[in-house]
This record gives C-alpha cells, sequence and structure tokens, in this order.
C-alpha cells in the first residue's frame, strides 16, 4: 500500500516549516533542535557540538514546498542557507508527525550530516 501525497494544509505547512526553520537556525539552542528533529535525544550530543562550531552557527533554511502522505509523513523541499547565501539548493527532506508535532526527519539530519560530516559515525545515525 502506497501512501496518497498531497499539497499540506496551511497549518500543516506552517509546522511543517516552523520546525525546519528552528532546526536548521545555527543559533537555535541544542535543546531546542533537538526538541524538533525525530529522535532528538540521540542527536543532542552532536547538537551540542555544533553550537561551538562557527560555521555551523551561520546557517538557516528556508522551506520552499510541503507535501503530506496520509501516514504522518511529507516531503519537504528546502534549502540551506549559510550567512543568507543558499548553499545547498533545492534539497528534498523529510518531516514525521510524532505525538501532533511534525519533526525534521532523523533520515534528512543524518543525510545532511553525511555530505558535511568528516566521515566518522554519528549517534542516532
Amino acid at each position: 500500500a502506497t501512501a496518497e501525497a498531497a499539497s499540506a494544509d496551511t497549518a500543516t505547512t506552517e509546522a511543517v516549516t516552523a520546525s525546519y526553520v528552528t532546526f536548521f537556525d545555527g543559533t537555535t539552542p541544542a535543546a531546542t533542535r533537538a526538541g524538533v528533529v525525530e529522535n532528538g535525544e540521540n542527536f543532542l550530543p552532536a547538537l551540542e557540538g555544533m553550537a561551538t562550531d562557527p560555521q555551523a552557527s551561520a546557517t538557516a533554511a528556508t522551506v520552499e514546498g510541503v507535501t503530506v502522505a496520509d501516514d504522518g509523513t511529507a516531503t519537504v523541499s528546502w534549502t540551506l542557507l549559510m550567512n543568507g547565501a543558499p548553499v545547498l539548493p533545492d534539497q528534498s527532506g523529510e518531516a514525521i508527525e510524532e505525538d501532533g508535532t511534525w519533526k525534521v526527519s532523523a533520515a534528512t539530519f543524518c543525510a545532511l550530516l553525511a555530505i558535511q560530516g568528516d566521515g566518522s559515525a554519528v549517534p542516532g545515525c
């Protein structure tokens, strides 16, 4: 069985967008970021490490679109910014609904870490 996908309603789009913007804002405290990513407690050490990296603190995100499937997941079209300039435009990510809250999927965060990381394993990925 496949999930039907449709453009998200305004409330869902706003909730997913808020999670992405909060999570990828490098100035957001690690504990707050952990609250808007799937399995956030597993990523808290990595997020705390990023908080001390000046390059990581210059990141932000914009969301261009959200498409929701009926299984509590959404596909997100988004762009990663560094100092306000796009560095990873037109990315496709996922969001999941967990206890009524839309969160950045662990798979999306892990994929980004794989691109940017040094090849070492990140707890939670």
